[in-house]
């Protein structure tokens, strides 16, 4: 789809520009080193800035409440209409009891309420 062809031209955009970059900003620095180590160096740092970026992606995803389930029914946010299972939970004391049969996925649940003592 066309967000898809946006997101990676802008990825293909930045990591080409970033390992053009390194390898100017090195050749500049020392004239006498060679290139094909230039090369390798860039595409290294440039895998481990890109494996840095997706793995920070799920973290950060989790600030922004547009990407969270529904508590109540288990339903994801509009536009998006996925679903996952919700269970009955129970106060008993100082116990939180989940039953461990799932309900459907988007089943509406009761929360337990916490009194204060």
């Amino acid at each position: 789809n066309r967000q898809k062809i946006i997101y990676d031209a802008i990825l293909f955009i930045t990591v080409g520009l970033y390992i053009w970059g390194f390898m100017a900003v090195t050749q500049h620095m020392g004239s006498d080193l060679d290139i094909r180590g230039v090369r390798i160096r860039a595409y290294g740092s440039a895998a481990f800035v890109l494996l840095h970026v997706i793995l920070s992606i799920g973290p950060l995803s989790r600030l922004n409440p547009s990407y969270q389930y529904l508590p109540e029914s288990g339903a994801s946010p509009p536009p998006f209409h996925e679903k996952i299972p919700t269970f009955e939970v129970k106060l008993k004391g100082d116990h939180i009891l989940v039953y461990k049969t799932p309900n459907p996925p988007g089943t509406p649940v009761t929360p337990a309420v916490i009194t204060e003592a």
